[in-house]
């Protein structure tokens, strides 16, 4: 299919994007598998057929292969209607995840719900993901899988070394940039939201938050929600913030981004505010050079930028010994 619009033109690839592993592959980087029938019963007899064709790769990006595109994608009729949930269900069987596999389970004995996007569920879906896990554990057996899966822990070894090898060099290398308090060198200028948070709680642990009270009570929102729970009093005079919420990103930009409501914290705390970035809602300036606020519609949060709190100073070794004077 050839599509155009104006003077662009593209072509539109039909047909269900399976992985293919190559022929006569030596270093097994991607297999496939299918199609493996099973047929299963519900408790009243009902037969429910099920067919399950696919590939695992690490050659992700040859495939197109992420979190949303991967998986176990549903088909009736031989139509792939919807990803199977929750994702990595049936991918980690296999001691994966679905940015590396993409399969096909295809079952004409289920019944879905009027926009197609979901399962009627009754009874054949029991049958049907009893058919599916003897399919995977299938899988799981064949000599091919344990040989892919054999040469993926090598191969994510090597890459992990490479990666290791390559930081250290990066950490070696005079032109490294750190952040400094006063002359004290706490950690390499931060590079992800992981980052922030450790900078954030060496500065608490320092005492250099220039605030009256700023205390860490826990870390809820490690795998989902907001980040952090708090306690802060921003003055002397002004009201201690008992049980707030925060959120720690490396670029404020990433706030919006990652889809945060901001009606569910108070605070953010960020390595850096990159207002020129923010293109939904306003981000202004206070008197104090660390210190914004930024409106989204009826919602506010007070907005920290950590690379700004006084006493901070980013540069390379030479440069802090040019700043403090040999030490």
């Amino acid at each position: 299919m050839i599509l155009r619009v104006g003077g662009s033109e593209r072509i539109l690839k039909q047909g269900f994007p399976y992985i293919i592993a190559p022929e006569n592959e030596e270093d097994v980087r991607t297999v496939t598998f299918g199609p493996i029938e099973r047929a299963e019963k519900t408790v009243h007899g009902y037969a429910v057929k099920v067919v399950l064709k696919g590939g695992i790769t690490l050659d992700t990006g040859k495939f197109g292969i992420s979190e949303k595109t991967g998986g176990i994608w549903f088909a009736m009729n031989g139509i792939p209607y919807f990803r199977l949930q929750p994702a990595n269900k049936y991918s980690r069987r296999l001691g994966m995840s679905d940015d590396f596999t993409r399969f096909v389970a295809e079952c004409d004995d289920l019944r879905l719900n009027l926009s197609r996007t979901d399962f009627a569920y009754d009874e054949t879906i029991d049958a049907f993901e009893r058919g599916l896990d003897e399919a995977f554990e299938q899988i799981r057996r064949d000599k091919r899988f344990q040989s892919f899966y054999s040469n993926k822990r090598k191969e994510f070894m090597r890459e992990s070394q490479v990666r290791m090898t390559k930081k250290k060099q990066e950490f070696l290398s005079a032109e490294k940039r750190f952040v400094w308090l006063n002359e004290r060198k706490l950690l390499a200028e931060p590079e992800s939201e992981e980052d922030t948070a450790a900078l954030l709680w060496i500065l608490e642990g320092a005492k250099a938050m220039p605030f009256a009270a700023f205390r860490t009570l826990q870390f809820p929102g490690y795998a989902r929600g907001i980040d952090l729970l708090i306690d802060i009093q921003e003055e002397k005079e002004s009201q201690m913030q008992i049980f707030v919420y925060a959120e720690v990103e490396r670029r404020f930009s990433n706030l919006i981004r990652h889809g945060h409501d901001i009606s569910q914290m108070t605070y953010a705390f960020c390595w850096e505010v990159d207002k020129a970035h923010v293109q939904l809602g306003n981000i202004d300036s206070t008197k104090k050079p660390y210190k914004y606020v930024y409106k989204l519609g009826e919602d506010h949060i007070t907005v920290f930028e950590l690379r700004s709190l006084p006493g901070i100073f980013v540069g390379t070794d030479s440069e802090a010994k040019e700043k403090y004077g040999a030490t």
